[in-house]
């Protein structure tokens, strides 16, 4: 499956975030170079934004490419050692 690429775009007010958008489209820099315009992914409409912002890029696909290592869901781990902790007790190594 081919992974899909996402664009989350971060409006910050205050060093914090305050409004984040997603879209499936590159954002397009505005002519003014103020801000930028994308189309945003849960309303489908065309979103123009000026001020402090950040794009970030994500990629999406197969959930069960992003971690081929790790166990699948609902699988537990199994102790590798005598000194793993087994339960809620206080933690104790066996020597």
């Amino acid at each position: 499956m081919e992974l899909q690429k996402v664009y989350v775009v971060t409006m910050w007010s205050g060093g914090k975030p305050s409004r984040k958008w997603k879209s499936l489209e590159q954002p397009e820099l505005l002519p003014q170079g103020t801000g930028l315009q994308f189309t945003s992914l849960d309303t489908r409409l065309k979103v123009q934004v000026i001020g402090s912002l950040s794009v970030e890029e994500f990629e999406q696909g197969d959930p069960a490419t992003w971690f081929a290592d790790a166990p699948p869901p609902g699988a537990e781990e199994k102790p590798k050692d005598s000194s793993a902790k087994t339960s809620d007790g206080p933690d104790l190594t066996v020597l």
